[in-house]
């Protein structure tokens, strides 16, 4: 992937938030750990934002690949640019570590992640386009239950249902 590749898809994932009333900042270039920032009532949500073009080469092999070290990450976006569309999935980032498929024990980059789009397009279908992500939830974590605040798997049904 190229860096012109990269910077569209963070464009473009920065536009999207923008549409959904999210307020959203392009962080610096080389930025360690997430490249957006958003900021919805208050609440700060740092993204990750994945890019990968739809060649044949890589339909073959369909993963976008990422980090598991970036510990303060609260969302991360693939984007899949086609010939002449756009997909992308907007993913709480600790259900992207509980999908992605781990790294074999010989792995040089113990760190690195792989998301397959089979995954995206089944598992997590429903953060297709989710670009209200950041308004419909507080920080997509397990916490203990309480009334007004539904847990991990209670958020992730409801989104699931449409009820969020």
């Amino acid at each position: 992937m190229s860096k012109v590749t990269g910077d569209a898809g963070e464009w473009y994932t920065l536009s999207q938030f923008a549409f959904a009333g999210v307020a959203a900042a392009k962080m610096p270039d080389n930025w360690k750990e997430y490249d957006l920032i958003l900021d919805f009532e208050g609440r700060l949500s740092r993204v990750s934002v994945k890019t990968r073009r739809r060649t044949e080469k890589w339909s073959s092999a369909p993963w976008f690949n990422f980090d598991d070290r970036q510990n303060n990450v609260d969302i991360i976006v693939f984007v899949l640019k086609a010939d002449t569309s756009l997909e992308s999935w907007v993913v709480p980032f600790e259900l992207a570590l509980e999908h992605a498929r781990l790294p074999s024990p010989t792995a040089r980059d113990r760190w690195s992640r792989d998301m397959h789009l089979a995954t995206l397009q089944s598992e997590l279908s429903c953060f297709k386009d989710r670009w209200d992500l950041p308004t419909r939830f507080d920080k997509f974590v397990e916490r203990p239950v309480t009334p007004d605040i539904p847990s991990h798997a209670e958020q992730l049904a409801q989104l699931k249902a449409g009820k969020r």
